[in-house]
């Protein structure tokens, strides 16, 4: 970064903290709360080159064999738009002038509860939204899908929503998954697929990763909200 520019880490920390009170500073510039068997938060990634940041709606699975693992790459990751569409550029020296238009944003394009519970629903609205976009939303059938797929279902298996996991595994059924997409990323689709069945049949596995993950000292500090099936 360039030496002119002072970075108020406190101010910017405040400020997002005024905003999402269930949120938690994650390190530098991330803020995170715990939902159920995922965290959710935002994160300020800064520009290559200049003393900025873009916001971001991150989201992060907790069922994987560690949390190094479940932090390491986000399921979802949204950037958030100006109302125009434009991207932000936010000073990290002058945050304040754009943090009003930043919450208004996040208030129209992240429709989920950020201060609270939050509801099986409402986060499967968010991902099917966030499928429908570049690069994933150009390829229906690739494993890029197939991963949002797998979170919805790894969701509705937490929250125990029989009915969900039915209709999330239907959808999985039914696709014509690209399969020679799968191997870019060296990916068996059956395998794959019966990874799934296994995971399901292996519930209290599963639920059990999740509690181990819980209790990893990393994530200590971050609240927990519930997610309701």
């Amino acid at each position: 970064m360039t030496n002119n520019v002072k970075i108020d880490k406190k101010a910017i920390n405040k400020d997002w903290k005024i905003a999402f009170p269930e949120l938690e500073a994650f390190g530098q510039f991330k803020f995170y709360e715990i939902v159920g068997a995922i965290i959710i938060g935002f994160e300020l990634i800064k520009l290559p080159g200049i003393d900025a940041y873009r916001p971001h709606f991150v989201c992060y699975p907790l069922w994987k064999k560690n949390i190094k693992e479940c932090l390491d790459v986000p399921a979802i990751l949204i950037e958030i738009k100006k109302s125009n569409g434009g991207q932000f550029s936010i000073s990290f020296g002058d945050h304040s002038n754009q943090f009003l238009e930043v919450m208004k944003s996040i208030r129209k394009q992240i429709d989920i509860n950020m201060n609270g519970e939050v509801l099986l629903s409402d986060l499967f609205i968010l991902i099917d939204n966030y499928s429908q976009r570049p690069p994933q939303g150009a390829a229906p059938n690739s494993y890029l899908q197939a991963r949002l797929s797998e979170f919805k279902l790894y969701c509705a298996l937490y929250t125990d929503n029989a009915n969900q996991i039915q209709c999330v595994l239907d959808e999985i059924q039914q696709k014509n998954w690209d399969v020679e997409h799968f191997l870019l990323w060296n990916v068996d689709l059956k395998k794959w697929l019966n990874s799934l069945h296994k995971t399901i049949l292996n519930k209290n596995v599963f639920l059990n990763q999740i509690e181990v993950n819980l209790k990893d000292e990393k994530i200590n500090s971050l609240k927990k909200n519930k997610l309701l099936g």
